[in-house]
């Protein structure tokens, strides 16, 4: 039995509002999940929320550090500076940050981070295997390694594509 605050919270999270609030400028709803989890719908949601359009970039993550709400990402020197995007194109994504400065920098937005279950919902909803519905992970799709060894990405060089340009 969980104590009475938690069942609380959870009962106030799983309740629809009667209206449902405007979307916030630069994100999206995504609708709750049909009826309870079961084997196959094992990470339906069963309340709306709000997620970004777009990634994080490392322009909007500097102006977090910039005015004392977030602490510097990591640069990723001596094992990942290919990998990590600190003091590059300001478009890019930001990435090599931990869990504590993702979340300093969502509540310095006004938000919250996704908890796990919300952002598998929001990527691949009750019946997709991947966000675009297939299984293939290819470079039309995401930008993900070519291979073990190399790590270059798809795009040409390596590295990610700033925020905005795919799908």
């Amino acid at each position: 039995e969980r104590p009475p605050e938690v069942r609380a919270v959870q009962q106030a999270a799983v309740q629809e509002p009667r209206s449902a609030p405007a979307t916030p400028e630069g994100m999206v709803r995504v609708p709750p999940g049909p009826g309870p989890a079961d084997k196959i719908r094992r990470h339906a949601i069963r309340y709306a929320f709000f997620i970004d359009k777009l990634e994080t970039t490392v322009g909007e993550y500097q102006a977090c550090v910039d005015a004392g709400g977030c602490t510097p990402a990591w640069d990723g020197k001596g094992s990942y500076e290919n990998h990590c995007t600190v003091g590059k194109d300001p478009k890019l994504p930001i990435t090599c940050v931990n869990t504590q400065q993702a979340r300093a920098y969502c509540e310095w937005r006004g938000k919250r981070p996704l908890v796990d279950m919300e952002w598998r919902w929001a990527a691949k909803g009750e019946d997709r295997i991947t966000p675009w519905g297939s299984n293939v992970l290819d470079c039309e799709h995401a930008n993900t390694s070519t291979g073990r060894e190399k790590h270059t990405g798809c795009v040409p060089g390596g590295g990610p594509w700033p925020v905005g340009t795919a799908p």
